[in-house]
C-alpha cells in the first residue's frame, strides 16, 4: 500500500505559461481485483517562489509531522532558511485523488476545500495525473503561484500519508525521511527548475560520445540562483568521476556593453552572441552581446596534479583581452588533490556534476542587475570547440570542429532580503490588532501601481500595498477576471520598510485577452 512512496526522480519542465512536474512513481498500482492493497497515500509538492529567508510556512498544510526549514538549494547551503510559499497536497489517485493547491498567507487556509487538481473519479484531472506502474504529473499554472520567473522557483516533492504523527516518507531531492510508521520530519533540501537546459546524449559519434573521459560534457541542466551577495551554479553531469573525467571546463558571463569573441585558453570556440533569453519555457530575446568575463578551469580528475588539477580561472575582458585574472587560480581547488574545499568557488562532486559560487564583487553586478551566461565543456587544444553547451548551442560535430556560440540564457539577480522592521516606530506590533489608518493603496499613484491606467494585453502590472511597519505577517490580493469570470488569489511580498511603514509588492500576471481586473 505504501510502497510507491519510495521516490527516485522528479522531472520538469515548463512554457510561458505552465510548469510541469513528473514524479517517478514505479510502485503506483491499482489492483481492481484486491482494492484493499492498492496503493494509498498522499503527495506533497512544497514550493519556494519569492527567495526571501524566513517568508512562508513552517508546518504542513494538512497537519502531518512535516515541517520545512530549507537552508540548502541545489547543494548550496548558504546559512539562509527557505520556506514554501505553496504546498500542493493530494489524495492518490486511488483514495480519490482530491488535491489542493494552499497558498502561505499568514497561514495555510487559502486553499482549503478546493480540489485545485480536477479529480473526480479515475486518475486524471485538470492539473494533476496519476499513471499507474510509471509516475504522476503536475501541470501548474504559473499564474496559480504568483508567476514567478521560473528559475526562481524551487521544489521538493514528498510522500506520506495522513496522521498527525506522520513525517515524508521519502523525498525528491534526498532528505530527512521517517525512519518508522509515526517518525516526525523536517526537510531542508530544495532544487530550483532549470535556467536553462540542453538534450542530453547529444555527443558526437565519431568523437567525445565515444571516450569515457569527456563523457562528463553532456550536459542537460543549468540550475542557477542568487541571493544579495553571490550568484550559485549547479550543472549537472551525472558522468562526472574523478577517476576517468578530462577536459576543461568554460562559463561565459555577459554583464554589459564590450567584450571580447575569443577564447582566452586558445581553443576554437568564438562568441558571437545573437541571442538572451535562451531559458527554459522562454522566447528568445534578439540581442548583441559579447562575455566580459570567462571562467576557463580544468576538470578535477585522476591527474590531480597535473592536467585535471581543478585549476580554475577568471579572466575580465580589459578592452583588448581577457588578460585580467590570467595566472590566479580563482576556483581555490588547484593544485590542492582535492574536488572542493571550504570556501572554495568550484566543487566537483562525483555522479552530480560542478557547483559554481560567484561573488557579485567578481563580476562586478548588483541587485537588480541581469546576468546573461552559457556553460560549456571542451578539452585542451586549439582545434578544439565546445563539445557540448548549455543553453544549447552549437557544438563540435567531431574531436576538432571549431564552434561559434550565440546563445545566452538570462539570469536576474533578486533585491536581496528587504529589511523587515530594524527601527520600526509605527507601534504596530504582531498582536491581533491592526493599524487600519496606516493602510494605503492609491491606483492613480505610481508609487503603488506600476504602470498606472489601461494597459495592453501582455503587460504585467505591478500592485503595492502600504501598512503600518511590524504589523501584519501577510497580505493577499483578490483578483476577479471580468473575462472568464474568475478569481485567483495572489500572495504578497514585502517588498520595503521603513521606520514607520511596510511595503507589500504583487505583479499581477499578464493578460493574453482583453479582460478587466477587479481587485480588492
Amino acid at each position: 500500500g505504501t510502497s510507491w512512496t519510495d521516490l527516485t526522480n522528479l522531472y520538469v519542465t515548463a512554457d510561458a505559461a505552465t510548469l510541469y512536474v513528473y514524479a517517478d512513481l514505479p510502485g503506483y498500482f491499482f489492483d481492481a481485483g484486491d482494492s484493499g492493497n492498492d496503493s494509498s497515500g498522499t503527495i506533497g509538492l512544497a514550493i519556494d517562489t519569492d527567495g526571501l529567508p524566513d517568508s512562508g510556512g513552517t508546518n504542513d498544510a494538512w497537519g502531518t509531522a512535516i515541517s520545512f526549514s530549507y537552508t540548502t538549494v541545489n547543494g548550496f547551503a548558504n546559512g539562509d532558511n527557505f520556506l514554501p510559499d505553496y504546498l500542493i497536497r493530494g489524495n492518490v489517485s486511488n483514495d480519490g485523488g482530491w488535491t489542493e493547491l494552499r497558498t502561505w498567507a499568514g497561514n495555510w487556509d487559502n486553499g482549503a476545500g478546493n480540489n485545485w487538481g480536477g479529480i473526480s473519479g479515475g486518475d486524471i484531472g485538470s492539473q494533476i495525473a496519476y499513471s499507474p506502474g510509471n509516475g504522476v504529473e503536475l501541470a501548474i499554472p504559473l499564474a496559480d503561484i504568483g508567476s514567478p520567473a521560473l528559475a526562481d522557483i524551487r521544489l521538493q516533492f514528498f510522500a506520506t500519508q495522513d496522521g498527525g504523527g506522520k513525517g515524508a516518507y521519502d523525498t525528491v531531492p534526498s532528505d530527512d525521511q521517517s525512519t518508522g510508521w509515526d517518525d516526525a520530519t523536517t526537510q531542508t533540501q530544495l532544487v530550483s527548475v532549470p535556467l536553462a537546459v540542453d538534450p542530453a546524449g547529444d555527443l558526437a559519434s565519431p568523437g567525445p560520445a565515444d571516450w569515457v573521459g569527456v563523457a562528463w560534457t553532456d550536459m542537460s541542466r543549468l540550475h542557477a540562483w542568487a541571493d544579495d551577495q553571490n550568484i550559485y551554479l549547479f550543472i549537472n553531469s551525472p558522468a562526472y568521476d574523478p577517476a576517468v573525467s578530462s577536459g576543461q571546463l568554460g562559463l561565459a558571463i555577459d554583464t554589459g556593453p564590450g567584450g571580447g569573441n575569443f577564447d582566452p585558453w586558445g581553443n576554437a570556440i568564438s562568441y558571437d552572441y545573437q541571442f538572451t533569453n535562451q531559458n527554459l519555457g522562454s522566447t528568445p530575446t534578439a540581442a548583441a552581446n559579447l562575455p566580459d568575463y570567462i571562467i576557463r578551469g580544468n576538470v578535477f580528475g585522476p591527474d590531480a596534479f597535473g592536467a585535471e588539477n581543478g585549476w580554475t580561472e577568471l579572466r575580465g575582458w580589459n578592452g583588448s583581452n581577457f588578460d585580467t585574472g590570467g595566472g590566479a587560480d580563482w576556483g581555490g581547488i588547484g593544485n590542492s588533490g582535492q574536488p572542493s574545499l571550504p570556501g572554495s568557488k568550484v566543487a566537483w562532486s562525483a555522479g552530480e556534476g560542478l557547483r559554481l559560487t560567484i561573488p557579485f564583487s567578481d563580476i562586478n553586478v548588483a541587485a537588480g542587475d541581469t546576468v546573461n551566461l552559457q556553460f560549456f565543456g571542451t578539452q585542451s587544444g586549439g582545434g578544439k570547440g565546445a563539445y557540448d553547451t548549455v543553453p544549447s548551442d552549437d557544438q563540435s560535430t567531431g574531436w576538432d570542429d571549431p564552434t561559434t556560440q550565440n546563445y545566452l540564457s538570462s539570469l536576474t539577480l533578486p533585491g536581496g532580503e528587504p529589511p523587515v522592521g530594524d527601527g520600526c516606530q509605527s507601534g504596530a506590533a504582531i498582536d491581533n490588532n491592526v493599524f487600519w489608518n496606516e493602510l494605503g493603496h492609491n491606483s492613480r499613484d505610481g508609487l503603488f501601481r506600476t504602470p498606472g491606467g489601461p494597459v495592453t494585453t501582455g503587460t504585467a502590472v505591478t500592485l503595492r500595498l502600504r501598512s503600518a511597519c511590524d504589523d501584519l505577517t501577510g497580505v493577499s490580493l483578490r483578483v476577479w477576471d471580468d473575462r472568464v469570470n474568475a478569481q485567483q488569489i495572489l500572495p504578497l511580498t514585502k517588498a520595503a520598510s521603513d521606520n514607520l511603514y511596510d511595503y507589500w509588492e504583487v505583479t499581477l500576471p499578464a493578460a493574453a485577452n482583453t479582460t478587466l481586473y477587479w481587485y480588492r
